[in-house]
C-alpha cells in the first residue's frame, strides 16, 4: 500500500505572514526531516520578521547528520549547526523569459499564500548542506584499492604501486607506445 501524500505534509510548520509584525517573532520548532541522512529530530531556533516586500526568516538548526563516509565506507554521525537567512517574498508573475540568478536571490524563497509552511524550507536547507564527500575523520585512510580491506582496522598487506584492475590495460598499451612509465 502507497500513501499518495506529498512528503513535505508529514512535518507540517505553518506560520500565518498575517501575524507577524515589524516586531519579529521568535520560532522554536523541532520537527523530523524525514531524510535517511538525519538521526532524530531537527531543532530549529529563529524568528521571522517583515522587511519590505516580504519577510526575514533568520535563525540556527541542529541536529545530527548520519553518513557513510567517501574513503572507507564506514557510517558515521557528525552534529550540524547551520545558519540560516532566508527572504520570503510574494511570488510574482513571470513575464520575462528564464534568467540565471544572482547571488542576492539565491537565498530567495517566494510564498503564494498568507500562510507559508517553513518545514519545507528548513528541510531544503538541510539537504542543501550536506556534505557531498563526507569523511569520518581527516586521517581516514580509506579502503585497499587491491583488495577492499578497510586501512583503518588493520593492514592488509598489499604491495603498494602493484595495483590490479582495469587500468592495467591502458598503463600497459601506455607504456608500449611512449616507453617507460
Amino acid at each position: 500500500m502507497t500513501i499518495d501524500r506529498d512528503i513535505y505534509t508529514l512535518f507540517s510548520m505553518r506560520i500565518d505572514l498575517g501575524s507577524v509584525k515589524k516586531e519579529a517573532k521568535q520560532l522554536e520548532e523541532t520537527f523530523d526531516p524525514e531524510l535517511s541522512e538525519v538521526e532524530g529530530t531537527t531543532a530549529f531556533q529563529g524568528e521571522i520578521k517583515e522587511i519590505s516586500g516580504g519577510y526575514e526568516l533568520t535563525g540556527f538548526l541542529d541536529g545530527v547528520y548520519r553518513l557513510n563516509c567517501s574513503r572507507c565506507l564506514e557510517p558515521f554521525t557528525r552534529s550540524f549547526h547551520l545558519p540560516v537567512r532566508l527572504m520570503l517574498k510574494p511570488r510574482p508573475e513571470f513575464n520575462e523569459p528564464e534568467r540565471d540568478l544572482a547571488a542576492e536571490e539565491l537565498d530567495l524563497v517566494f510564498y503564494d499564500d498568507h500562510i507559508i509552511d517553513i518545514g519545507k524550507i528548513l528541510r531544503d536547507e538541510i539537504v542543501v548542506n550536506m556534505p557531498l564527500k563526507p569523511v569520518c575523520d581527516v586521517n581516514c585512510k580509506g579502503l585497499c584499492p587491491q583488495c577492499g580491506q578497510n586501512l583503518n582496522k588493520k593492514d592488509c598487506g598489499c604491495e603498494p604501486g602493484t595495483e590490479a584492475g582495469a587500468w592495467n590495460a591502458l598503463k600497459s598499451i601506455k607504456k608500449a607506445i611512449y616507453g617507460g612509465e
